[in-house]
């Protein structure tokens, strides 16, 4: 299964830009959709392919999400669930910075169906 490099690995996204996953935001949910919609697409023929990843190429996802979580926005109650669940995932993956960036064990687990 192809791992994002978000919370694990040598270089984590999520160390190397701490501030910018401090907070979730639609705009990161968007940009994580586009992470992981290119790592799929670098293992579609159940091989490992690498694909090229730029604005252009997944530009159309990017917008997609964002009016999918602006549409989700209307509902009050589904929205005030989905924030409270980022704020969960958030806290559960700050990093220890006082121990040398780890990340104390955490895994981030990603589930398609």
């Amino acid at each position: 299964m192809p791992r994002l490099p978000l919370y694990e690995g040598r270089n984590p996204v999520a160390k190397v830009l701490p501030n910018a996953f401090r907070t979730y935001t639609p705009e990161l949910v968007a940009a994580v959709s586009n992470a992981l919609k290119n790592s799929i697409n670098e293992y579609s023929t159940g091989i490992f392919v690498e694909r090229p990843f730029s604005k252009e190429l997944y530009s159309q996802n990017h917008d997609h999400v964002l009016s999918a979580l602006d549409d989700l926005k209307e509902d009050k109650y589904h929205w005030a669930k989905t924030t409270a669940e980022w704020a969960k995932w958030q806290a559960a993956h700050t990093f220890r910075l006082g121990n040398k960036g780890s990340l104390g064990g955490a895994r981030t687990k990603v589930i398609l169906n």
